[in-house]
């Protein structure tokens, strides 16, 4: 039976049930929470649908356009052979075929945004009365440490510590991949250390980060394209050691619980973190103006690494890339209005705790 998830009834993903495991993993890290039912009525407007390489014949089209290392047809195919992956544009989505782990967060990105709605760089909660708050900020500026306090602390229920959706209104939709814990998380979530016995750096890699090394392995360049040529790339990334602090990629719900996730809320209020030189935490005025362009740089700062794959969609007429970044930008303007806005300011040497005592008592 396939595997199948349903984002927010806008995107249905379906992994045919002939795909090699660390595929369907790789798609796990991040969207394992939206995971659906085999038997549930597909809504969506759009669908990813994913599939064995071998699947794919080329032969059947007489002609083939080249564009740089890639091949396809103006519209509706790319053929990267040295990726071993292929993307068939349809009316609803895409048509996947490929044996390994791909970016597939890009491809949600861009349908999303045919639908007035964009990934975002940021964490977000809600409380007992449904007032929605999302911090959006850069990697390693507090976002995780912040929500899993307040989750605890207050009650809160959360939509993502890492990304969510939002869309052209007030409303933020749930995108809880997978919680990276790292070293430092160990004082902020000492039950999850505890439950998944998590003490140092040299414990078992779950299985389920398998696509989290490959992504991140310290491989760049040229010397990753050689390797993949050869295809040896993923027999190395698999066997590397892990990234400095990162111990594991876990469900969010097995860090907070079933019950501490809720899908969507409406936000009232929006605050910018960054680190600064200062001496203590400070909170300063932000335009929506600033706050958009912000935003929209850091969530494409995330997604560096897939741009080469982005241009070449819109290289093949796959995708309008002009009009994707107008709509995504167009986004978060509209989003970014109507809220309070404010920018945290934290020292490089806050503390987690330090960092939640100012939030509750300046912020909220």
């Amino acid at each position: 039976m396939p595997t199948k998830y349903n984002i927010h009834n806008l995107i249905e993903v379906i992994i045919n049930d002939s795909t090699n495991k660390s595929l369907t993993s790789s798609i796990d890290f991040h969207i394992a929470e939206l995971k659906t039912g085999q038997d549930e009525i597909n809504t969506c407007k759009y669908q990813i649908n994913i599939k064995p390489y071998d699947q794919f014949n080329t032969s059947q089209f007489d002609e083939i356009n080249k564009f740089h290392l890639v091949e396809g047809l103006s519209g509706k195919l790319l053929i990267d052979k040295i990726e071993k992956i292929i993307y068939q544009r349809n009316d609803n989505g895409y048509n996947i075929y490929t044996d390994r782990s791909f970016p597939i967060q890009i491809l949600i990105q861009l349908l999303l945004s045919r639908e007035n709605h964009a990934i975002v760089h940021a964490a977000a909660l809600t409380d007992q009365d449904g007032n929605g708050i999302i911090l959006p900020g850069p990697g390693g500026v507090g976002k995780t440490a912040l929500l899993g306090k307040l989750v605890k602390e207050k009650n809160y229920k959360l939509l993502g510590d890492d990304m969510v959706i939002i869309n052209k209104n007030d409303t933020c939709l749930s995108f809880p991949r997978s919680f990276i814990l790292k070293d430092y998380h160990k004082t902020v979530y000492p039950d999850a250390f505890l439950k998944l016995e998590l003490n140092s750096r040299k414990k078992i890699i779950l299985p389920k980060i398998t696509s989290f090394i490959n992504k991140n392995a310290p491989f760049i360049g040229v010397a990753k394209s050689i390797l993949k040529r050869f295809g040896v790339f993923n027999k190395i990334a698999t066997k590397l050691p892990l990234p400095k602090d990162f111990l594991a990629a876990v469900p969010v719900s097995s860090i907070f619980g079933e019950n501490s996730i809720v899908t969507q809320t409406k936000i009232k209020s929006i605050v910018f973190l960054e680190r600064y030189t200062g001496s203590k935490i400070i909170s300063v005025n932000m335009t929506k103006a600033s706050l958009s362009k912000r935003m929209f740089s850091i969530i494409h700062h995330e997604l560096a690494s897939y741009m080469k794959l982005l241009f070449s969609l819109g290289s093949l007429e796959l995708e309008d890339v002009s009009m994707y970044f107008s709509q995504s930008k167009y986004i978060m303007d509209e989003f970014s209005t109507n809220k309070k806005i404010s920018n945290l300011q934290i020292p490089y040497d806050c503390t987690p705790d330090e960092l939640y005592d100012y939030f509750i008592s300046e912020i909220l």
